[in-house]
């Protein structure tokens, strides 16, 4: 899971940090406008940039993992042995 970056781990992009250059990040949870940061109380150090929004998703994301919610269940690598995908396990 180190590998893999918030926008593989969102979906916007694969595994292949490569594809990063490229990626939008309009209208995803990256998006400091995105309805998901979009709060009436929300404090004021709240997302504002898209950084704010890459560390609070990858914080969130360790935190259910250290606490076995959401598990590594395959990791998919090509002939090559590069990462192409990984298979998540959602516990209780």
């Amino acid at each position: 899971m180190s590998q893999l970056t918030v926008e593989g781990f969102i979906g916007l992009t694969g595994p292949d940090l490569a594809q990063l250059t490229s990626v939008s990040t309009e209208d995803s949870m990256l998006d400091p406008d995105h309805l998901v940061w979009d709060v009436d109380d929300k404090p004021d150090s709240w997302v504002t940039t898209e950084t704010d929004g890459r560390r609070h998703i990858q914080q969130a994301i360790q935190e259910v993992m250290e606490l076995g919610h959401i598990d590594v269940a395959r990791v998919h690598e090509s002939e090559n042995d590069e990462l192409v995908d990984v298979t998540l396990v959602v516990g209780e």
